[in-house]
This record gives structure tokens, sequence and C-alpha cells, in this order.
């Protein structure tokens, strides 16, 4: 059985870190939680992938349903950062078709 979190996370973190977009935003700061989370001292504004939730799911031929934390982090006084972050992932991500280890993402809303 394939382990469809890892994939997952291991897609969205090559699509964030490609992105020309959240690099511009981010500097390449894009960290998975799962591996090791962001480093203590690293830079702001970062991303950090978290926790993601799997259920199976038997419409249309099956598959499975993945909900993936992500956490934006800043320092800058106010939300104007943290929005062009957001929508910065927002654009990277809108229905993206992603694939990593064999597993293909079918839909991915945001």
């Amino acid at each position: 059985m394939k382990d469809h979190e890892s994939a997952l996370q291991k897609a969205v973190l090559a699509a964030l870190k490609g992105d020309a977009a959240v690099h511009a935003l981010l500097g390449g700061r894009v960290f998975d939680f799962a591996a090791l989370g962001a480093p203590e001292d690293a830079a702001f504004p970062h991303l950090v992938i978290g926790r993601c939730e799997s259920r199976p799911v038997a419409a249309d031929g099956g598959g499975v349903e993945q909900k993936l934390t992500l956490t934006g982090v800043s320092r800058f006084a106010g939300s104007e950062e943290a929005k062009a972050v957001a929508a910065a992932v927002r654009a990277c991500l809108h229905e993206a078709v992603l694939e990593a280890d064999g597993v293909r993402t079918a839909t991915l809303a945001g």
C-alpha cells in the first residue's frame, strides 16, 4: 500500500518550493514539519507543512481524501504579509495536479 500522506506532503513541498511567487515571498523557507519542522532560527516569514489527516473515499472508484495543514509564520506588524503568503500558496496549489512516489492528486482544493 502506498503512503499517500507522505506522497502528498512531498508533492506539495516541491510545488511550493518551485513556485516563483511563493519563493519571492518566502525565499525557499517552506518546511515539512513531519520531516524536521522549521529550524529554531528560521527567518521570517516561513511556511510549515504540518498535520495530515486521511480517510478512504468509496465514491468515484475510491481513493483517499486528505486534509493537510499549512501554517504561515510571520512577524510583520499586521496581516498584509500573511495574506500575501496565503494568496501565493493558494494560487500555486489551486487545481494543481501533483504527483510523488506514484501517487497523483485527482482534485486539489484550497
